[in-house]
């Protein structure tokens, strides 16, 4: 479960060609997206999204620093929560078989992506985000 959410919780080819090198030539941008449903793991009927070429897109998600997709974004934000923090939120926010998930799934891919590709090395800006009503910028 780690490595196939880690490796293929994104399609990274349709990502970059479908959407981040469009919206870089500024091209109009027709895309659609299945995406999934955290509270069941199960992918919901695609959506359909338009940008025309003056749209500001603000793409946000795990992940997103990887290699393959930080050269197309053009500011890179990084939301900074200890696995400690993030734990105490899921339990309040989330039911008890999707919190199960943070210690089997979620940490486990997310200690690994932050290992390979540590955000505060590529990041534009660094938010320390541990206390929500007061989140407070490290980087940027």
């Amino acid at each position: 479960p780690v490595d196939n959410y880690y490796n293929k919780c994104f399609d990274l080819g349709t990502i970059i060609n479908n959407f981040l090198i469009p919206a870089r030539t500024k091209s109009k941008i027709e895309v659609k997206i299945a995406p999934v449903d955290y509270l069941t793991d199960e992918i919901k009927p695609e959506k359909k999204f338009n940008f025309d070429p003056e749209t500001i897109i603000i793409f946000e998600g795990v992940f997103i620093f990887r290699k393959e997709l930080a050269p197309l974004i053009d500011y890179k934000v990084f939301i900074d929560i200890s696995f400690e923090e993030l734990k105490k939120r899921a339990r309040v926010r989330d039911d008890p078989e999707v919190f199960k998930r943070y210690e089997t799934k979620y940490i486990p891919a997310q200690i690994r992506y932050l290992a390979e590709y540590p955000p505060q090395n590529t990041a534009d800006m660094v938010i320390d985000n541990n206390d929500w009503e007061q989140p407070k910028i490290k980087k940027g």
